[in-house]
């Protein structure tokens, strides 16, 4: 639920229905976007921005009210037994991120090159460029750490547990798809720069760092880090040009070329560590497809969507069963929001699908036959175990949440052994 900071203080009372129909669903875990930047003069992102520019202290200022919009939405997660994975940045413009931070701080005076653009085809490549300069820039990662130590360090006013206390949150994650650009040994720099801050602020909770894959050239080299506890993995076969929603014979190849993905990631992960007992646990922690003919609204059928879920899940659910895969996030959650415009404008509804995309895109509504999908396999992936480690005070369960939404089954028993095998009498593996 990357939007679930501005919805709780902008409308809490839906924040809570949505939460009651996740947790009706079976999901248990949330994925949000803990900060979003400023100014919001800019296009195609989130507003109003939780990160802005102070001229006056020459430095970036946080939001309280919308810090205060994350406290609840801890807090009533906590209430439900769901569990949060935070999410401290982006690589992507739809929420300031990276882009902002260099033109922030890089004392590049050049305007962000939004690659919105689809007819250019180097747009997006422009982007690539200018937004990697974030791991030349020692004060933006300064930045970043501020920020992150600012979050980690919060009491929260709804409950008033500091945040690297909270069982509630599950891990904190770097950035939301953090692409190496031209710069695979600088940006695995600043993966472990930036872990190790954390871990030294929080020895409590799991961090992961939000990138694709194996489509990231330094993802086997990050992934190996000592202070990563877990991988992730995003797929998106439209976006990947494997499927037309317009032209249903493209359906079988982008279900095929999906498994061949994740196949391909996961036992590329389990090559790498070579010791099954040594191998991290692996999230597919992003996919969705397009409604059917890429339709927008909330009375456009998922026949397709529906069909590709079922057959992910059922693909997963093998690898999971076999203790190879621990988990996955579909996204995106709109629940009862529904899209007024398909640019997204301030006054609109937040539905699945950030501002820079169409408005519906990839929505999963409260009103869907997606939802008998997720339903069916949130029982199918009820846990038979549960790990609870009686020093850091929390349990790891299966879950499917949302994201950012998830169904993650066992992160649990290798990891925490990992982490505390010197103190195994403190593990409890109930049935």
């Amino acid at each position: 639920m990357w939007y679930g900071v501005n919805l709780a203080h902008e409308k809490p009372e839906r924040l809570l229905r949505e939460l009651d129909a996740l947790k009706s669903l079976g999901v248990n875990n949330l994925r949000v976007l803990a900060v979003t930047q400023g100014p919001d003069t800019e296009p195609w992102r989130i507003k109003p921005a939780v990160e802005q520019w102070d001229s006056a202290k020459g430095t970036t200022v946080l939001d309280e009210k919308y810090l205060q919009g994350l406290d609840l939405l801890i807090s009533e997660a906590g209430r439900r037994d769901m569990t949060v994975v935070v999410a401290l940045s982006n690589f992507w413009f739809w929420s300031g991120g990276f882009a902002q931070y260099v033109r922030w701080f890089s004392g590049n005076d050049k305007p962000i090159p939004y690659p919105m653009n689809k007819t250019d085809k180097t747009a997006h490549e422009r982007y690539i460029n200018y937004t990697q300069e974030f791991y030349n820039c020692p004060k933006c990662m300064l930045n970043y750490n501020a920020v992150a130590d600012k979050i980690i360090l919060r009491k929260n006013t709804k409950t008033g547990v500091v945040y690297k206390d909270d069982p509630t949150i599950m891990a904190w994650e770097l950035a939301n798809g953090p692409y190496p650009g031209n710069y695979s040994e600088k940006a695995t720099n600043w993966i472990r720069a930036a872990c190790e801050n954390i871990k030294k602020t929080d020895k409590n909770h799991l961090v992961a760092i939000g990138n694709t894959g194996n489509l990231h050239v330094n993802y086997y080299d990050s992934i190996k880090l000592d202070c990563i506890d877990y991988g992730t993995l995003h797929v998106w076969p439209e976006n990947f040009g494997w499927y037309n929603p317009k032209d249903s014979k493209t359906f079988d190849n982008a279900v095929a070329k999906t498994i061949e993905f994740m196949k391909s990631n996961i036992e590329g992960i389990r090559k790498l560590f070579g010791d099954e007992k040594k191998c991290k646990p692996i999230i597919l922690e992003e996919f969705g497809l397009a409604r059917d003919n890429r339709g927008l609204g909330a009375n456009s059928t998922t026949q397709y969507r529906d069909q590709f879920y079922s057959t992910l899940f059922q693909f997963l659910k093998h690898y999971m069963d076999k203790k190879m895969l621990s988990g996955v996030n579909f996204w995106a959650w709109a629940g009862e929001g529904r899209p007024r415009h398909t640019v997204w404008q301030q006054t609109d509804d937040w539905v699945g699908d950030p501002p820079n995309e169409d408005q519906g895109w990839y929505s999963v509504y409260d009103n869907d036959t997606t939802l008998d999908v997720v339903r069916k396999y949130t029982r199918a992936f009820v846990p038979a175990y549960a790990v609870q480690d009686h020093t850091l005070k929390w349990s790891f369960w299966v879950f499917i949440g949302v994201p950012l939404v998830v169904v993650v089954a066992g992160i649990s028993v290798d990891l925490l052994k990992r982490r505390k095998d010197d103190e195994d009498e403190n593990l409890l593996v109930a049935m």
